[in-house]
């Protein structure tokens, strides 16, 4: 497949390190509209710098990434990340999580969704957990 002048220079301006990868690009425009997305590959295949790529290159978009360990199986901790994550771009909407606690029971996640979808719906966000495979946890991975 050719790249067109204009892709060949966004890539020159976001890193010389990346390879151009159009069918994953094609994948991740068809999937930037879904709720929840997985990409899977096996350790070493370059997932977190196609999306990485990816995402740097959508215009009008908030990303939220957040790098997980094992320690994010805590919920409390869990969320104390995701809040953090919030806050760098919508203190506003971070202290209203902060104050709710993580999500344990149905009417937590239910008033969350409703913080979110009042406060955040103006913008496009992308939120990654990058290394998801770490989280183990039934109350995080119910949560995400």
């Amino acid at each position: 497949m050719m790249m067109d002048k204009n892709e060949k220079e966004n890539i020159s301006k976001h890193s010389t390190n990346y390879l151009f990868r159009p069918r994953l690009n094609k994948l991740f425009n068809q999937a930037i509209e879904c709720k929840l997305l997985y990409v899977i590959a096996g350790c070493g295949y370059g997932k977190t710098q196609a999306v990485h790529h990816y995402i740097q290159q959508q215009p009008d978009t908030v990303i939220r990434w957040l790098q997980l360990t094992e320690n994010d199986n805590t919920p409390s901790r869990n969320w104390e990340n995701i809040v953090h994550c919030v806050s760098l771009d919508n203190p506003e909407l971070a202290s209203k999580m902060r104050e709710i606690g993580f999500p344990e029971t149905p009417a937590r996640f239910k008033q969350i969704a409703e913080i979110i979808d009042t406060m955040d719906k103006l913008q496009k966000t992308v939120l990654v957990f990058d290394d998801f495979h770490l989280l183990h946890s039934k109350e995080v991975l119910t949560f995400v």
